[in-house]
């Protein structure tokens, strides 16, 4: 079985809790490539649940996720005041840390190495909506962030398992599976905030179940971590994560680097940018082929101007509910990064967010100015 994997990993804005990101050997994704419109991750940031949290080890009330194994991840949700409202539980500051989630109001979490039991490990596993096809190609992305009072942190990376069957154990023990993604290299400590984790696969076809753990021996070591008073650093290093995704590649062109276009305009800093020539397929984030030719001015931008960042912004009318309109600019905004990495710029370097309607640039009483809500656009920053 021939499997091509290219890891990106990348930073985003500083939160609350300290991070820990991947230094790991950087391969750049075919260029040319456009991503499926559907999300293949029934439930990717952890929101769709029986009831909140109340306590540690509650993951099972999560509808789409559950625990491979017997050991107990634990599931992180800003619930509202009351019943269901337990600081032990609440994302914003729980029993190990302190993190606001990247999206929604959810998060789960994990234990990826125990000192005092070396074999335990923690999974999560999820039901694709649908398989994966043999030899397509798949951008399989999450987010991660270690927790601020573990004590260690690990030097060998977390891997992601597919399989036709789903995967069941009886015991807590690390699954003893060869993972067919997994990231290489050492883990380096960087700057505060969510880190995110991509990689492209190539299917074998019929892969229906994902499992995300450590599959492979933990080489763990001490971290500067945030003590809590008289209590003892949590001796296991445990994990955040959030918005967990498999999109499929629908396009795909031989990896040799096309010609940028010359740019010569220059763009100020801090100023908003709409991608005017930017289209979408109707109600997806799938990007019209149309659009490749604004969105390579943009990459050779940045790719001659290569102190520079960006922010991605995604935008809406106010047609329909507000829930599925920030999702929809999200996964747009998302969709752009997508393009821009994979046409060779910096993950590290591209931040993305959706708005919703939340921010109109222009009246929502008419089509026209509908139109213009629709939109995707950029700021660039030092």
């Amino acid at each position: 079985m021939k499997i091509t994997v290219f890891w990106h990993f990348f930073r985003f804005t500083p939160l609350h809790c300290q991070m820990r990101a991947f230094s790991l050997l950087l391969l750049t994704l075919c260029l040319g490539t456009r991503l499926g419109g559907q999300n293949l991750v029934p439930d990717p940031s952890f929101e769709i649940k029986e009831s909140c949290p109340y306590m540690i080890s509650e993951f099972d009330k999560l509808k789409h996720w559950w625990s491979p194994t017997t050991g107990t991840p634990d599931y992180f949700c800003n619930c509202e005041s009351g019943k269901w409202k337990n600081s032990q539980v609440e994302a914003s500051g729980n029993f190990i840390g302190h993190q606001e989630p990247r999206s929604g109001s959810c998060y789960a979490g994990f234990i990826v190495y125990q000192s005092s039991a070396s074999i335990y490990a923690e999974y999560l596993e999820t039901k694709l909506i649908a398989p994966m096809e043999k030899g397509k190609q798949y951008t399989v992305s999450f987010y991660l962030s270690v927790a601020d009072y573990c004590k260690y942190q690990i030097d060998s990376a977390i891997g992601i398992y597919f399989s036709g069957d789903k995967v069941a154990y009886s015991t807590p023990n690390r699954i003893n599976a060869k993972p067919q993604v997994s990231s290489k290299g050492k883990l380096e400590n960087s700057a505060d905030g969510w880190f995110g984790i991509s990689a492209v696969y190539t299917a074998k076809g019929g892969e229906k179940y994902m499992v995300i753990g450590m599959f492979n021996k933990a080489k763990a070591r001490t971290r500067k971590y945030e003590k809590q008073k008289n209590v003892s650093a949590p001796k296991y290093a445990y994990y955040y994560i959030d918005d967990v995704s498999v999109y499929e590649i629908k396009e795909k062109t031989e990896n040799k680097k096309k010609i940028p276009p010359v740019v010569t305009e220059t763009l100020e800093v801090n100023k908003s940018y709409i991608l005017k020539n930017l289209n979408f397929e109707t109600g997806s984030a799938v990007i019209q082929a149309s659009s490749f030719e604004e969105l390579d001015k943009v990459v050779a931008y940045f790719l001659k101007n290569d102190s520079l960042k960006i922010e991605i912004r995604g935008h809406t009318d106010n047609t329909g509910d507000e829930k599925s309109n920030q999702k929809l600019s999200e996964e747009r905004a998302r969709a752009v990064a997508d393009y821009l990495v994979s046409k060779g710029m910096a993950a590290n370097r591209i931040k993305y967010k959706g708005y919703g309607s939340a921010m109109p640039y222009a009246s929502n009483e008419t089509e026209e100015g509908k139109a213009q809500n629709r939109r995707v656009e950029f700021i660039i920053s030092n």
